[in-house]
């Protein structure tokens, strides 16, 4: 079986599935009425599957079409943010408008040569070491991000590019990387930074571009500046790309800029938090992982992935920080408590 299938079928649209559903029973129909020959519908099943690699392909690297009748290229980070982005230039008629997906997770791993194939495989293996991937997941990830990179490489100098971003160290990494790879573009780039834009026009204060919802990117569309990003700033940021990159650790954050942290230094929150939660729970031994890692996401108000954490979480235990109940083969399945605090005061 392709093991990209499943990805290829998602990269398609509802409208486009639905089409080819019918299609599919059309087709059934045809041959159970005679009017199609089964070696017919195979070859017809042949030219979909056909289709929906192109469709695929072309999400992979978007600018790898006829781009004269492009307008503009927008770049986010993280599957999510593709998603409402696409939807709402969908929905907004835009359809000369483009988005490249630069999915990784920017906050977490080694960044050292990020835009050579060894940087992509030492993340991989730093990843596969320590973070629960499946293996669709293993077999892309390279694959993806290369094209990505190389979609964004590619991107003409006449055309406007904008790059989608929010106060937190996974997309504002992300935008550094991104220019550093636009070092000797021609081009104009800007950012529309959906924390900053949301606050002037709501109460409320998104962290990541894959919180907000279509209608508001699409009024965050209407009224960002066209004015690119000044030449002092662009050159600060890729500058601080520098920083981050010789830095290399393996955990980044944001404090009104990016910063290196060691790989340990959520685990005092961690043991906090399951502190926090026995004493809130009251005569309950051990506390689930799932409830641990939202109570640390949400109060860190850091985009570094629930994975991570849960990562974090192993290895409290193998340190004997923590006792564990269950297997750890995902998040739902164990439960944790501190090791040195195990009588909760139940009778």
């Amino acid at each position: 079986m392709d093991p990209l299938m499943k990805k290829k079928v998602e990269s398609l649209s509802g409208e486009e599935v639905r089409s080819m559903v019918l299609q599919s029973w059309l087709m059934m129909e045809y041959v159970d009425s005679g009017h199609l020959s089964p070696d017919e519908y195979v070859e017809r099943i042949k030219a979909v599957k056909k289709s929906v690699d192109q469709v695929y392909k072309q999400q992979m690297n978007p600018l790898s079409s006829d781009q004269k009748d492009m307008t503009e290229v927008h770049i986010v980070f993280g599957h999510s943010a593709y998603g409402a982005l696409k939807n709402t230039l969908e929905n907004l008629k835009r359809d000369n408008d483009m988005v490249i997906n630069l999915p990784l997770m920017f906050s977490i791993g080694p960044v050292r040569n990020l835009d050579q194939p060894e940087g992509l495989q030492e993340r991989l293996d730093w990843l596969y070491d320590r973070i629960h991937l499946d293996d669709e997941e293993i077999f892309t990830y390279v694959q993806q991000n290369k094209q990505a990179m190389e979609g964004i490489r590619n991107i003409p100098d006449h055309i406007q590019t904008t790059i989608w971003v929010g106060n937190n160290a996974h997309e504002q990494f992300g935008l550094r990387f991104v220019l550093q790879l636009l070092k000797a573009w021609n081009g104009r780039v800007r950012t529309i930074n959906v924390s900053e834009s949301h606050l002037k026009r709501s109460t409320g204060y998104p962290i990541h571009t894959g919180e907000i919802s279509p209608d508001r990117i699409g009024e965050m569309i209407h009224y960002a500046s066209s004015e690119p990003i000044p030449f002092e700033a662009r050159d600060r940021l890729e500058k601080d790309w520098l920083r981050l990159s010789s830095e290399n650790s393996e955990l980044r954050i944001w404090g009104e800029g990016v910063f290196s942290k060691t790989v340990d230094y959520f685990d005092p929150i961690i043991i906090q938090t399951v502190r926090s939660l026995h004493e809130d729970a009251g005569c309950v031994d051990f506390i689930k992982a799932t409830r641990i890692i939202g109570e640390v996401i949400g109060h860190s108000r850091q985009v570094i992935g629930d994975a991570f954490i849960e990562y974090r979480l192993i290895q409290l235990v193998l340190e004997n920080r923590l006792d564990i109940k269950g297997i750890p083969r995902g998040m739902r399945y164990f439960a944790v408590r501190v090791k040195e605090e195990t009588d909760w005061g139940c009778s």
